[in-house]
């Protein structure tokens, strides 16, 4: 019961969040801080669906994209962080973000050649 209460609860914050991006409300939705909450719960699915929806708003983010990473490496997702990898290395190689992606690369998947 408490599960189910938990749930609703997070479905009318959800929905108020969204409620005040789409119709202007005091704060706009911010991509980060919701998956920032998502990662503190251990919800992972979320949060990177709430950066994939973001990304697919605003392509060229890479904040984004790096936080894409973050939630990859917490959820231990090898997988998809190679994917990542290969999908963004091109327009993220030489900038900060890349160095602290291969930082994280080297304990979650150190034989991959993506992050050399």
């Amino acid at each position: 019961m408490k599960a189910i209460g938990f749930l609703a609860l997070l479905i009318v914050v959800g929905a108020g969040v969204y409620l005040a991006y789409r119709f202007g409300g005091e704060q706009p939705y911010n991509p980060l801080k919701s998956s920032r909450r998502y990662m503190a719960l251990g919800l992972f699915e979320d949060a990177e669906l709430s950066i994939l929806k973001a990304l697919s708003l605003e392509p060229d983010r890479i904040d984004l994209k790096f936080r894409l990473f973050e939630i990859y490496y917490l959820s231990r997702d090898r997988k998809k962080f190679e994917k990542a990898g290969l999908e963004y290395s091109d327009q993220l190689r030489g900038t900060n973000e890349w160095r602290r992606i291969q930082e994280l690369a080297t304990d979650l998947c150190p034989k991959s050649e993506t992050f050399g």
